[in-house]
């Protein structure tokens, strides 16, 4: 697999290991200019999470997948100072993987297995649910949490547009939905030059491309707010609608009319821009205490899917373009630089990683049970050996804990041979060896007979997915 520059390989067994603290930062020396920020010196770094909308990995040059992948010299430069996941995985779908990363727990135990609109009553995450600001706040020192962008994990029923701030943020900028979901007044089509947004419970209509407001204010808080802070800067793009971003952000050219591959590709380029313009612009000092995770939701739409990846087996599906997605972490509390680590990651791990790098023990009586552990020690180490044996991706219909499914997709995978089961019992099995992409089904092509060692790594993965359906309460 082609990497970006400067990036160095590092083979690591799967690995799950025991949660430890975070490397200790610094004391800060800038002065941010407000006078809300406390005279203290922070010992936990701050943490950054970048969510991208609807890119996979084939969608940005820093894994070298796709042929046509856009620039990312942004990615590129924070994969080369940090640690690039080459076997990270989402959910099919954008509210799942929002849960799953906020919560640290699979959607079997949130209920959350496919998105769902902000408006209405439909079940959506449920406000018992402990997400990370108020999983922080076990830490020995208090953290400002903000969001800012798209939400997607509330609805009319569970406090609509002040439903960040229910789920522990203490300041939420952004858009309830899709750009396409506003829903609280009627001003016309929305777009990513037109659009709805919610700041701490009132609404306003705002006429500004998207992706640079979001910047704008990303850039504003992780220069203001008290440290230690959380910010979790869930980006629209590159989700449709698709379009020409304005001049001086696309480094691919497009132009009007142009397809959808394209026009995701130059939203893709202009994300990366704005993003090398958050990180160029924070004060230095901050910028060097700051632990930055940039992570795809989901795989890449259908429409915006080329070979060789399937179209078919993109966004929407349990198969590795639909699941398979960046997963880069770098700055304060990253030993490894420039390394390339082969462990099974999901956007699981994000909150037990999280809590180490604040030193909050995962097992702490007032936190729930996570689904993930954390990365700390790879990003430490992205050589260490042992333990995990598998990472697991479901996508299941309707939302609920205790609902009969229509749709019911799993996956599971020790990094070479994945395992497949569809509702009603279906399975495929796959050897990805060597592959970005499934192939063949080795279940049904020719024969369908497995050899020896696919026959063995069929038996485990079974094997695990019956443990993991017991740990997650059994399938509904």
């Amino acid at each position: 697999m082609r990497l970006g520059r400067g990036i160095v390989r590092i083979g690591v067994a799967v690995a799950l290991g025991a949660c430890r603290p975070g490397t200790d930062v610094a004391g800060d020396t800038d002065t941010a200019p407000t006078d809300t920020v406390p005279d203290r010196v922070p010992v936990a770094p701050n943490v950054l999470i970048v969510l991208m909308d609807d890119v996979g990995r084939d969608g940005v040059g820093t894994y070298g997948q796709h042929p046509d992948a856009p620039p990312t010299p942004t990615l590129d430069a924070l994969a080369a100072d940090g640690v690039l996941f080459t076997h990270a995985w989402a959910t099919p779908e954008c509210s799942p993987t929002r849960a799953a990363l906020l919560s640290g727990r699979y959607g079997r135990r949130t209920g959350v297995g496919i998105a769902f609109s902000p408006s209405g009553d439909a079940p959506s995450l449920s406000l018992d649910e402990v997400l990370l600001p108020e999983a922080l706040r076990q830490a020995d020192e208090p953290w400002a949490t903000a969001v800012v962008g798209k939400w997607h994990l509330g609805n009319d029923a569970t406090g609509g547009i002040d439903n960040p701030r229910l789920q522990g943020f203490d300041t939420f900028r952004g858009t309830v939905g899709n750009l396409f979901d506003g829903h609280t007044q009627d001003d016309g089509e929305q777009d990513y030059e037109h659009w709805e947004k919610v700041e701490d419970g009132a609404v306003r209509w705002v006429d500004a491309y998207a992706t640079t407001e979001e910047i704008d204010d990303a850039l504003e808080l992780v220069s203001t707010l008290p440290q230690p802070w959380f910010v979790y800067l869930s980006l629209h793009a590159a989700h449709k609608p698709f379009h020409v971003p304005p001049a001086g952000l696309d480094q691919t050219g497009a132009r009007a009319g142009d397809d959808d591959p394209t026009l995701f590709r130059a939203m893709v380029s202009a994300l990366d821009t704005e993003l090398g313009r958050l990180l160029a612009s924070m004060p230095a000092a901050r910028r060097a205490r700051t632990t930055v995770f940039v992570i795809g939701d989901n795989g890449s739409p259908a429409t915006a899917t080329t070979p060789p990846f399937p179209a078919d087996m993109a966004k929407k599906s349990v198969y590795e373009a639909g699941v398979g997605v960046p997963f880069v972490v770098s700055g304060a509390g990253v030993a490894a630089r420039g390394a390339v680590c082969d462990a099974l990651v999901s956007v699981v791990d994000v909150v037990p990683t999280v809590l180490a790098l604040a030193g909050v023990a995962p097992d702490d009586p007032a936190l729930p049970v996570f689904d993930g552990v954390s990365l700390v020690p790879w990003l430490d180490d992205p050589s260490l050996p042992s333990g995990r044996a598998t990472q697991y991706a479901e996508l299941f219909s309707p939302n609920g804990v205790d609902r009969p499914r229509v749709v019911d997709d799993r996956a599971i995978s020790d990094g070479r041979f994945k395992l497949v089961v569809h509702r009603g019992g279906r399975r495929e099995f796959y050897d990805l060896d060597g592959r970005v992409v499934e192939g063949d089904d080795l279940l049904h092509t020719g024969e369908g007979t497995l050899d020896g060692v696919q026959a063995a790594a069929r038996e485990r993965l079974e094997a695990a997915l019956v443990d993991v359906d017991a740990a997650l309460g059994g399938l509904r």
